[in-house]
């Protein structure tokens, strides 16, 4: 049944007499949110939509766009008494981050991972919203076609086999894989660099090129007998060990579930290219470092004498210890291979030795 104007007005005094009493607080909103233009352009459209109007040309139309308003308005108010930073907090923690390199040019920005990181809930991820579109307007932010934000810029290209080529020298260099020792094959390698194969096979090209690795049809990749650097002996797993005792960060929850969620995390965080927070990303690799800890003398004692698995082990230990590069995109990349090497431990416990 068509309401009359009667009934239209009626309903629509009833809606301003519900939100009447709310707009202090809304006004006081708008009043906080001076520091973000985004922030404060959504308060006065949002007190501006339940405002009185003439009320004698209203129609059934604006009646439902007033209870829009409405819930909207009341919806709001409770999300801004939900705890974590303001809208300018996040806009200012952001342009720190971008500043020092943290988000270099090109970074995608996810909004999940940052509320996250900030200490916004679930339902308060529109302040990290607000918080990017003020960055857009300040010219730091730019917004793509499918409305996900990255930071101003074009990305740094990284020449990824010579990356993992340098990866692979240093783990060389290190004893983990000592002269004449097969690498494994190309799909195990893949995994454990989090790279296509196309390019751990480039990268080890350079490193035949380079006099380090020699390579056949059919073989696996072997580290040459006389190498051009200096090569540590292998370091036994004991010793490594006590090093990663040292190093492990102090209250970490190493629970099975944080652990593999550090190694989904690690891994996502590399094949999305979304920068996470620094925070964030020093947490997942401490406990990786501390799984590593925890998890390789207990395949050590069950794979003993198995070599092997002993070089696998080597590796997870070197990689854990390794500083993390001071680059933001190689970090990320080192998490991303620790976290793979510990899914291997935790696949070898399992029983899974491929």
């Amino acid at each position: 049944m068509i309401a009359s104007a009667a009934d239209i007005v009626r309903h629509c005094e009833t809606v301003w007499g519900l939100v009447e009493p709310w707009l202090p607080q809304a006004q006081a909103r708008l009043r906080a949110a001076d520091g973000s233009a985004s922030d404060a352009a959504r308060w006065r459209s949002t007190i501006g939509a339940v405002s009185r109007v003439d009320s004698h040309a209203l129609t059934s139309d604006d009646l439902l766009e007033l209870c829009s308003a409405a819930r909207r308005l009341l919806g709001r108010l409770m999300e801004a008494e939900r705890p974590g930073p303001s809208v300018a907090e996040i806009a200012a923690r952001l342009r720190e981050l971008i500043t020092s390199g943290a988000f270099p040019p090109g970074s995608p920005l996810s909004v999940a991972r940052i509320a996250a990181g900030l200490g916004c809930d679930r339902a308060s991820r529109v302040r990290v919203e607000l918080a990017l579109r003020d960055l857009e307007i300040k010219g730091e932010v730019t917004f793509g076609r499918s409305n996900r934000a990255s930071v101003v810029g074009e990305r740094e290209a990284i020449d990824r086999p010579a990356q993992i080529a340098e990866w692979l020298r240093d783990l060389i260099k290190a004893g983990v894989y000592p002269r004449t020792t097969e690498l494994p094959w190309v799909d195990p390698l893949s995994r454990s660099f989090v790279s296509p194969r196309d390019t751990v096979m480039r990268a080890l090209d350079i490193l035949v090129d380079e006099g380090v690795l020699l390579r056949g049809p059919k073989k696996r990749p072997a580290v040459c007998w006389k190498l051009p650097f200096p090569v540590a002996f292998p370091p036994d797993i004991d010793s490594l060990l006590a090093e990663l005792t040292d190093v492990v960060p102090p209250d970490m929850d190493l629970s099975p579930y944080r652990v593999e969620e550090a190694c989904r995390r690690a891994r996502s965080s590399w094949s999305s290219r979304i920068s996470p927070l620094p925070e964030d990303l020093t947490h997942t690799i401490g406990v990786l470092v501390g799984a590593a800890e925890q998890l390789i003398p207990l395949a050590a004692l069950r794979y003993a004498d198995n070599e092997e698995v002993e070089t696998r082990l080597r590796r997870t230990a070197v990689t854990a210890l390794a500083d993390p590069p001071p680059d933001v995109l190689r970090r990320t990349w080192h998490a991303a291979c620790l976290g793979a090497a510990v899914q291997d431990i935790l696949l070898l416990l399992a029983g899974d030795l491929t």
